[in-house]
C-alpha cells in the first residue's frame, strides 16, 4: 500500500518539559520490535511504558513524547513533531501491506474494499 514513516511527537507542553522531555515508550512485551530497540537507544527519560494501542493516546494526552507513525500523529492536531529526530527515525520507515486470501483477491466486493483502503491509506500519508 505504501511507506509508513515515523516521527517523534508530543504536545507543545510535553516537548518543552524541562530539563528534557519525558518519553512514553513501548511496553516490555513489545521489546523485540525495531521501534522498541530505537527507543532503548534514544529515549532517555521515561515517563511510562504502554502497549502501542495506548501509546498514541498517552502522547496525545500530554504524558510525554513518543515514537509514532506520522499518519497516526496527523489524526491528533495537538501533536507537534520534534524535527531534530527526523534523520534518526528515517531507518524505521515500514512498508504497509494489505493482505487477503488469493481466492478472494479478485472478488469484486473485496477488490473495491482493498482499493478504497489503499486510497485512504495513501491519502493519510
Amino acid at each position: 500500500m505504501g511507506k509508513l514513516p515515523y516521527g517523534v511527537f508530543g504536545t507543545a507542553a510535553a516537548v518543552r518539559r524541562e530539563p528534557e522531555p519525558q518519553w512514553v515508550v513501548r511496553a516490555l512485551s513489545e521489546r523485540s520490535s525495531p521501534e522498541s530497540a530505537w527507543e532503548r537507544e534514544h529515549a532517555t527519560q521515561i515517563a511510562t511504558r504502554a502497549q502501542f494501542s495506548a501509546l498514541v493516546s498517552l502522547v496525545a494526552g500530554g504524558v510525554g513524547v513518543g515514537l509514532i507513525p506520522r499518519a497516526l500523529a496527523a489524526l491528533h492536531p495537538q501533536l507537534v513533531e520534534i524535527h531534530a529526530y527526523r534523520e534518526r527515525v528515517a531507518p524505521l520507515e515500514r512498508t504497509a501491506w494489505l493482505l487477503t486470501h488469493p481466492d478472494l483477491r479478485k472478488t469484486p466486493r473485496v477488490r473495491v474494499l482493498m482499493d478504497a483502503l489503499t486510497r485512504r491509506f495513501r491519502a493519510a500519508l
